[in-house]
């Protein structure tokens, strides 16, 4: 069983299949909740998400600006990077704050 993953500080891994529905997914989110009610783009559109990473599935990694609904706190701006599985129905999402890449850059020659 898959309870939690990070990528990063703040990064959150999980898998959806083309309707969107989350497959594995961390503890905290319950299955039958699509991802396109949790991610919006930046222009509000909840379903053009899904639509979006479908159509992309040729592109090697797929990334988008989306917003993720939390409560109380309200939309937290995020990156969205989309791998899709071969042969299967399946993509990998890795949702990062925006914030934390930056945050958490180390520069060059350190």
């Amino acid at each position: 069983r898959f309870k939690r993953f990070y990528f990063h500080d703040s990064g959150r891994l999980f898998v959806i299949n083309s309707k969107g529905e989350f497959v594995v997914y961390p503890e905290e989110l319950r299955s039958g909740r699509s991802i396109s009610n949790r991610f919006l783009f930046a222009d509000g559109a909840r379903n053009k998400l899904i639509q979006e990473i479908v159509k992309n599935r040729g592109q090697f990694v797929q990334q988008y600006r989306a917003s993720e609904r939390i409560e109380p706190l309200g939309p937290v701006p995020k990156l969205l990077f989309v791998k899709y599985l071969l042969r299967t129905d399946y993509f990998v999402c890795i949702a990062v704050n925006e914030d934390d890449l930056f945050a958490n850059a180390v520069p060059a020659g350190r």
